[in-house]
């Protein structure tokens, strides 16, 4: 499901590892697939849900204002989707770890992007244009994936 044109293009490593599936453990788990590439740049989770309300809920609540102590995102970007995917795009540059979640039907998305942090008085890889560009061109491919059924 990752683009591996879109990954080249953002100066990451276009090398997929094999993806991985996680059957539902139980009646009130879900059934899980990922992929990611080689270094660990990207990685893409998909679970799939019993409905669409509990896959919207988990993207909306995975992305929510990342604020308080501890939390990985701070001075983060955070950009909702809306409608009708819910979740977010939570950029952030300083550190390097992106998160972005949302969901199609009854599957839920958690991609997530560990790029290089920016330091002061360097030109920065991965500037936040960038990873946005790369963010929607994952997000868009996985969407039509996941609607074409396809994956």
């Amino acid at each position: 499901m990752i683009d591996v044109e879109a990954l080249r293009d953002a100066r990451m490593s276009p090398a997929l590892d094999a993806p991985v599936s996680i059957p539902a453990a139980g009646i009130d788990e879900s059934e899980s697939h990922g992929c990611a590439n080689d270094l660990g740049e990207v990685s893409l989770q998909i679970d799939i849900y019993r409905d669409a309300t509990q896959a919207r809920q988990a993207a909306d609540h995975d992305t929510q204002d990342p604020t308080g102590p501890g939390n990985p995102f701070p001075n983060a970007v955070r950009v909702p989707f809306g409608e009708p995917r819910g979740g977010a795009k939570l950029i952030a540059t300083q550190t390097g770890i992106s998160r972005v979640t949302w969901s199609n039907g009854v599957h839920y998305a958690l991609l997530e992007i560990n790029s290089d942090p920016e330091i002061r008085g360097l030109r920065s890889r991965h500037p936040s244009e960038v990873l946005n560009t790369l963010i929607d061109r994952l997000v868009n491919r996985a969407d039509r994936m996941l609607t074409e059924g396809n994956w």
